[in-house]
């Protein structure tokens, strides 16, 4: 699979890197993994680091899909913090597009630069 993760990586609670070709079949099954291994992901921060890929079938309707079968999981992320950074555009605006659609309990938000996404995820945090 071209999604790698690590639990408690940089002084995050989770990190996954999104590389290689991926399509929204991919995502879906990576969610749902992600939310079986890691349980109640309640108050946590992760970063999603989406760099150097080839995005394939995704459309409206594929990136729904994402949307609602991430819902299924929406009470294990809690009041979870989670950043993506996408400096690809495609990919920012698929990973925004995802957010107009799922428009998640969590905060949830897309950056372009590495550096504002960590510097968002540490805001409120001792």
């Amino acid at each position: 699979m071209p999604i790698t993760y690590q639990i408690d990586s940089d002084g995050l609670d989770f990190y996954a890197a999104f590389e290689g070709t991926i399509t929204p079949r991919e995502v879906i099954d990576y969610f749902a993994q992600m939310a079986t291994e890691l349980g109640a992901f309640t108050n946590g921060r992760a970063l999603l680091e989406v760099r150097n890929v080839a995005l394939r079938q995704f459309t409206f309707a594929s990136i729904s899909r994402i949307a609602a079968a991430t819902k299924r999981h929406e009470d294990s992320f809690g009041t979870s913090k989670i950043a993506v950074v996408a400096p690809q555009s495609v990919a920012f605006g698929i990973a925004r597009m995802y957010i107009a659609i799922r428009d998640p309990k969590y905060d949830f938000s897309v950056f372009r630069e590495r550096d504002a996404a960590m510097a968002w995820l540490r805001q409120g945090c001792a």
